[in-house]
């Protein structure tokens, strides 16, 4: 809908990940508290977002970003050991495209289990997802009858969509296991035509969006995203086809 112009021009992103895998202080330290390990809420759980903002509005150039850790210490044979990752982080972003987004994530928000909502408000139309309703978009349009204003309530897995044609009788749903599914087929459709998407680029692009976010909060500025790159652009370029 983004690409197809049916929101019009982007202007705000908001993406929030919530989970409670690390709510009880007594779980003990292993490698996802080891900052060398990558286990950082925002490489964990930021990183699928950040990859979902870019697919959804393009490069990002800088963000400014918030972490606290709640349970610094967690047990270990003998002891404890000093946890090195945030437990929640927050963060503000300039997409190279001028529009603007939040991002919230967090492993240690009790009874959210798995729960991410991303939105997007362009200067025609809002759409918003929320992972637990997989089957279901919220979308509004600013050439909707006034009589009816506010947001409705799109059931997508209806066979006209995309990704759930040919799959199950309107009304079963479409779940977890058949969104991998549906990448593989579009991998193997696209093979050897095409290039696979995301690619290693895209996933180096998310990466220094990461390390931007991480390091503006042990520096408590704005960072842009080509600082952490070094000044190249080799690594925002496109794919070879």
């Amino acid at each position: 809908m983004v690409e197809d112009g049916e929101l019009g021009e982007v202007r705000l992103w908001r993406g929030t990940w919530l989970s409670d895998e690390f709510v009880d202080p007594a779980i003990p330290f292993d490698w996802r508290f080891e900052v060398g390990m990558g286990g950082t809420t925002i490489c964990d759980l930021g990183s699928h977002l950040v990859d979902m903002a870019t697919w959804m509005v393009g490069p990002i150039a800088e963000v400014s970003a918030t972490s606290a850790t709640f349970v610094g210490e967690r047990s270990v044979p003998g002891g404890t050991r000093a946890v090195e990752i945030d437990d929640a982080s927050s963060a503000l972003i300039h997409f190279s495209s001028g529009a603007q987004g939040t991002m919230e994530v967090a492993r240690v928000a009790p009874r959210r289990p798995c729960d991410f909502v991303v939105e997007v408000n362009g200067s025609k139309a809002t759409a918003m997802f929320s992972y637990n309703n997989l089957n279901e978009l919220w979308f509004a349009s600013v050439d909707d009858d006034p009589s009816l204003y506010g947001m409705r309530r799109v059931r997508a897995e209806h066979p006209s969509q995309p990704q759930t044609q040919g799959w199950w009788p309107i009304g079963q749903g479409v779940g977890y296991d058949a969104s991998f599914i549906n990448q593989t087929a579009d991998l193997a459709a696209a093979w050897p035509d095409s290039p696979w998407t995301p690619n290693f680029i895209d996933g180096a692009n998310v990466s220094a969006v990461c390390e931007s976010m991480e390091r503006s909060v042990s520096e408590r500025r704005w960072v842009s995203i080509e600082e952490v790159l070094g000044g190249s652009d080799e690594v925002l370029a496109d794919p070879p086809r």
